[in-house]
């Protein structure tokens, strides 16, 4: 894109890398050049009328991994975390930095964690998971503050070298008021 922008590319290599990129707007917000500050620079907006270019995934990326209020969750063959999104944050209540590299024992209550491991190990070791891939999983998780609420999740396995699995990528959803809407439908319909 600096192609058409020879004069940017030349400002912008003398300036260094970018401090921040608006995720909207085609501007880079650039390091303090002189005494006033830091600045805006922005590019043709093309791409908002043409829509996402083909092969474009950056924002693709940002937006499902950062900016979608579901958890995502990624971890290692030995169920380590990798990766936790805003998401996971808010429904589990750790930071990035309390999660990242613990166990998923975090957010897995007690008396679940054996069944958990059992089946986590099968999908390391075939790659496929009991449950049907096109059906959330529903199950109670636990909070930081050891709060049992209920999730919904998807789980996909991670492919490393060679072929064999390196670890998963799990969508979580909050689903605590949902569960409890459904109890109070059912309790209504009994007492019909």
């Amino acid at each position: 894109e600096l192609a058409e922008f020879p004069q940017v590319a030349r400002v912008l290599a003398r300036l260094g890398p970018p401090m921040a990129r608006h995720p909207h707007r085609r501007e880079l917000l650039l390091p303090a050049g002189n005494a006033r500050g830091s600045r805006v620079m922005t590019f043709r907006n093309a791409d908002k009328a043409a829509g996402i270019a083909e092969g474009d995934l950056t924002g693709l990326a940002d937006a499902v991994f950062h900016d979608i209020p579901d958890a995502v969750i990624c971890a290692d063959y030995e169920g380590l975390i990798r990766f936790w999104n805003a998401g996971a944050e808010r429904i589990f209540g750790f930071s990035r930095d309390e999660a990242v590299g613990q166990s998923l024992e975090i957010i897995i209550p007690e008396r679940l964690r054996q069944r958990h491991w059992d089946a986590y190990r099968r999908m390391m070791e075939t790659g496929r998971s009991r449950h049907p891939s096109n059906e959330p999983l529903s199950v109670p998780a636990q909070t930081k503050s050891g709060q049992t609420i209920s999730i919904q999740f998807t789980v996909a396995p991670l492919p490393g070298p060679y072929g064999v699995v390196a670890g998963i990528v799990a969508v979580l959803r909050y689903a605590t008021a949902t569960f409890q809407e459904l109890r109070r439908l059912r309790a209504d319909k009994r007492g019909m």
